[in-house]
C-alpha cells in the first residue's frame, strides 16, 4: 500500500485509523501515520499550481522546447550566441557560466535519455528562455517558456529519475560482473525514493507507483538462488547485506542455498577423484592484457561511484548450470560383486548406501567449513579509484576456496540487466568484436549516449538508425543538411 496525502483535519485522523483496521483484516501492512503525508498550508497553496503544471505534461513540454530550439541551424547557432554573450557579460544569475552545449533529445527505447534531456534543458534554461522570448511573435515560441512552478516540478522529476539512473549505471557495465549488485541497488532505489517522497510530497503518489513495481520485483528475486549466490561470492558483501536487509528466514535460506551448491560440487569432486587417477598439476598462468585490466578497473570504479550516489540518497531515511540442476550422483558399480559367493546382495547394497550417506555428510561438512573460512576472511583491499575486481579475486582464490571458486565460475558470467540477444544482433556484435578487438556488449544500443542526441555534432550511426526506424525522415534530412554545412 502506498501513501495517502491529506491535511491535518481531525476527521482525516479518524479515517486513517479506520483504514489501518480494514487493511489489517486483509493482511495488508498499513500504518495510519507512516503511510500518511500531511499537507501544510504552504503545500496546499502549491497544490493547485502543481496540478496546473502537471496538466501541461512537463516532460512533453520539454520535448516540445527541444524540438523548437533545434528546428533549424539558425536557431541552434542563435542559442550558442546567447550562451556565449551571457557568459562574457556575466548576465546569468549569480554570475555562473553556462556550458557551450546544445539541447539533447530523448528516445523512449534508450535508458536514461529522458533524464539526460531534462537535465540539459534545466542547465541551459536561462539561455533557452531568452531564445524563446526573443523569437518573432508569429512563431509562438514564447508560449513554451516555463514558469517557476514548472521549473521546480521538472527539477523534482529530474532528482527522482537520477536515483533510477544511478542504479542503471551500476547494473549496465559490461566489463565487470554486476549481478551481485542487483538487489542491493534496487533496495537502495526504494530507500532513495522513500526519502524523496518526504521531500517532494506532492509527487508522492507518482513515486509510489515505482516503489510498488520495485518491491514486487525484489520479492520475486529473493526467491531465486542466483541473486543470493551472486551476493555471497562478492567478497565485499558476502552475507553481510543479506543478514542486514533481508528477513531472518530469507537470510537462512540464502545460506542453505550456498551450502547446497558447494556440497554438490564437493560430491562431484569426490566421485571424479574416485573414477580417475590422482594427477598433481600446476595451474596454467593466465595472462590478462593490461588494457583489459584497466578496462575492468574502470568499470568496477564506475559501479562503485553509482553505488556511492545511491547510498547518499538514502541518508535521509536511515539516519547457473549446477545451481539449478545438480548432476546426479553415479552409483558405485554393483556388477563387480561376486554374487555366487555371497549369501545375499542386500547387505552389500545397504552398506554402499550407508557409505554414500556418510560421504554426503562429509561433503556438507567440507562445504560448511570452507564457507565459514571465507566468511571469516577480511574483505580484500582495493583502491577507491579502481574498485574491487571480482574476477581477479576468484582467479587467485581457486586453490584456497575450491568449492566457492566453482560457484563463482557459474555465477560471475551472469549479468544483472535483461538484454536482447537476437541472432542478427549477436552476429553484428561478433563482427564488431573481431574488428575492434573489444569485449562483446549487448546493451550499448539500449543505454543512452549523449553523442547520439547532441544536435551540434556529426550524426552517429545509432542516431540515423533510430530516426529511420521511427519514420522521422524530415528530421533526418534536416540533420544531414546541417552536417554537410558543418
Amino acid at each position: 500500500m502506498g501513501s495517502i496525502t491529506m491535511d491535518s483535519a481531525g476527521n482525516n485522523d479518524t479515517q486513517m485509523v479506520g483504514l489501518e483496521g480494514l487493511f489489517a483484516k486483509e493482511g495488508i501492512l498499513f500504518d495510519h501515520d507512516g503511510n500518511r503525508i500531511r499537507l501544510t498550508p504552504e503545500l496546499l497553496q502549491q497544490r493547485g499550481a502543481y496540478v496546473a503544471a502537471l496538466e501541461r505534461q512537463p516532460v512533453k513540454l520539454v520535448r516540445d522546447i527541444v524540438s523548437a530550439c533545434r528546428r533549424s541551424g539558425e536557431r541552434r547557432a542563435e542559442l550558442q550566441r546567447i550562451i556565449a554573450d551571457g557568459n562574457e557579460h556575466r548576465q546569468w544569475e549569480d554570475g555562473v557560466k553556462l556550458p557551450a552545449k546544445q539541447l539533447l533529445r530523448d528516445c523512449e527505447t534508450r535508458w536514461s535519455s529522458t533524464f539526460m534531456m531534462i537535465g540539459r534543458l534545466l542547465g541551459l534554461y536561462p539561455a533557452v528562455r531568452r531564445l524563446l522570448l526573443e523569437a518573432p511573435e508569429n512563431t509562438g515560441l514564447a508560449n513554451l517558456t516555463l514558469n517557476t512552478i514548472e521549473q521546480q516540478l521538472l527539477m523534482e522529476i529530474y532528482y527522482i529519475l537520477r536515483v533510477a539512473h544511478s542504479c542503471q549505471q551500476v547494473l549496465s557495465t559490461q566489463r565487470t560482473p554486476t549481478l551481485s549488485m542487483a538487489l542491493p541497488s534496487y533496495e537502495l532505489v526504494m530507500l532513495g525514493w522513500t526519502a524523496l517522497k518526504t521531500k517532494y510530497p506532492l509527487l508522492a503518489s507518482y513515486i509510489d507507483v515505482g516503489l510498488q513495481r520495485i518491491e514486487k520485483y525484489i520479492a520475486l528475486a529473493r526467491k531465486s538462488r542466483i541473486y543470493a549466490l551472486a551476493m555471497i561470492i562478492n567478497p565485499i558483501m558476502k552475507l553481510d547485506w543479506i543478514q542486514e536487509h533481508w528477513k531472518p528466514e530469507d537470510a537462512r535460506q540464502a545460506r542453505r542455498w550456498i551450502i547446497e551448491v558447494m556440497t554438490a560440487y564437493a560430491t562431484q569432486r569426490r566421485h571424479s577423484a574416485r573414477e580417475r587417477p590422482r594427477v598433481v598439476s600446476q595451474p596454467l598462468p593466465v595472462s590478462v592484457p593490461s588494457s583489459s585490466k584497466n578496462a575492468a578497473f574502470a568499470a568496477a570504479f564506475g559501479e562503485e561511484s553509482g553505488m556511492d550516489f545511491l547510498m547518499s540518497v538514502t541518508q535521509e531515511v536511515r539516519g547457473a548450470s549446477l545451481l539449478n540442476n545438480h548432476r546426479s550422483t553415479p552409483a558405485p558399480p554393483i556388477s563387480t560383486v561376486d554374487t555366487s559367493t555371497s549369501a545375499s546382495s542386500a547387505p552389500i547394497e545397504e552398506d554402499i548406501v550407508r557409505a554414500e550417506e556418510d560421504a554426503l555428510r562429509a561433503d556438507q561438512l567440507c562445504a560448511e567449513h570452507e564457507l565459514n573460512k571465507y566468511l571469516d576472511e577480511p574483505p580484500p583491499f582495493y583502491k577507491k579509484e579502481k574498485g574491487p575486481d571480482l574476477v581477479n579475486f576468484w582467479d587467485n582464490a581457486e586453490h584456497r576456496l575450491p568449492l566457492l571458486f566453482k560457484v563463482a565460475m557459474d555465477v560471475l558470467p551472469a549479468q544483472a540487466s535483461a538484454v536482447p540477444c537476437e541472432l542478427l544482433l549477436g552476429i553484428l556484435q561478433v563482427l564488431k568484436f573481431l574488428v575492434k578487438e573489444e569485449r562483446l556488449s549487448f546493451t550499448d544500443d539500449l543505454v543512452a549516449c549523449e553523442d547520439d542526441y547532441d544536435i551540434d555534432k556529426a550524426l552517429t550511426d545509432d542516431a540515423v538508425n533510430e530516426l529511420l526506424a521511427a519514420g522521422k525522415y524530415a528530421e533526418l534530412e534536416e540533420l544531414l543538411k546541417d552536417a554537410r554545412r558543418t
